[in-house]
């Protein structure tokens, strides 16, 4: 009888742990599954962002930037630094954009203090990251700059 009370015991201890632990893991699992569409949905916004040109002009020497600052615009610029060796400088015209693709645009400009980085026609939010990265910079007396602070680019709450 010892026996089998202590079978019914280790059953009965299974058992609530089990009963314990399913909670927690669909609690997990929703969790998990919750940030994944948050990700699925924050990798949609982002390339929303990626309607930008980045070209260089052979006449000026200069690389053109213009549009949302978005997904891999600092590769884009390295890209047409490689190629071009005699550009002399980046004009940007941006209503703004991703705050993360900026300050990598503007740590790669900073590796560059020969070019001059000019704004023109439009520089707001986003795009001032990217001019102040220039060691050297530009805009036309004229020109307004719109600051404000950081916004999400989705309306997801409630994850951590």
């Amino acid at each position: 009888t010892l026996r089998a009370a202590g079978r019914d015991s280790a059953a009965g201890v299974a058992h609530l742990l089990a009963v314990l632990t399913l909670p927690a893991l669909l609690a997990v699992g929703a969790v998990y599954g919750r940030k994944s569409l948050v990700l699925r949905q924050v990798d949609q916004a982002r390339a929303a962002y990626a309607a930008y040109t980045v070209s260089f002009d052979p006449l000026t020497s200069r690389i053109n930037v213009s549009g949302l600052i978005g997904p891999g615009l600092a590769e884009r610029i390295g890209a047409e630094l490689a190629v071009h060796a005699r550009v002399h400088s980046l004009v940007i015209s941006s209503p703004g954009g991703l705050v993360d693709e900026a300050l990598a645009a503007a740590k790669l400009l900073e590796s560059h203090p020969e070019l001059t980085v000019q704004a023109e026609e439009e520089c707001n939010s986003a795009c001032l990251i990217v001019l102040m990265g220039g060691a050297n910079r530009a805009a036309d007396w004229r020109m307004q700059f719109g600051f404000h602070r950081t916004s999400p680019i989705t309306n997801v709450t409630g994850i951590t």
